[in-house]
């Protein structure tokens, strides 16, 4: 008359599969978003601390440490300026020096679209956000 229950049939273990991946697909998306100003945050700080090192390596060697800048390679900043910033799975980083000042710049796609996060710092600390990949917006200066 009464029947033992050794677990769950298949068809239970497809509800709650189908809930799981309904979950899943609403909470996925807002992650991302959340996720990406802290991204932005972290670029941020990566120049800001290139910024402070090249200040440090400036008053020792008279001059700004550079890289070199190829598309999607961020080179390496070991050795120099003691420590090494590497190629994030977002952002890239590069620095260029000309005439004795030096220029910082992050770039990265935060949502796969062709518009890209683009930041800049420059010998005087000037942190400025050039295109803003989460708004698809180009500031001016």
């Amino acid at each position: 008359m009464f029947r033992k229950n050794h677990g769950l049939s298949l068809v239970e273990l497809m509800i709650v599969v189908v809930i799981i991946g309904i979950l899943a697909a609403l909470a996925l998306p807002r992650f991302i978003k959340a996720s990406k100003p802290s991204r932005q945050d972290m670029a941020q700080n990566t120049l800001i601390e290139i910024s402070s090192l090249e200040g440090k390596y400036f008053k020792s060697n008279g001059r700004y440490w550079t890289g070199h800048c190829t598309p999607g390679c961020t080179p390496a900043f070991e050795g120099t300026l003691g420590v090494r910033f590497h190629r994030d799975d977002v952002y890239s980083y590069c620095v260029l020096d000309s005439a004795g000042v030096f220029i910082a710049t992050a770039e990265g796609n935060l949502d796969g679209d062709p518009f890209l996060d683009r930041w800049r710092i420059d010998h005087t600390g000037n942190l400025v956000h050039i295109s803003d990949d989460i708004s698809d917006r180009i500031y001016t200066e």
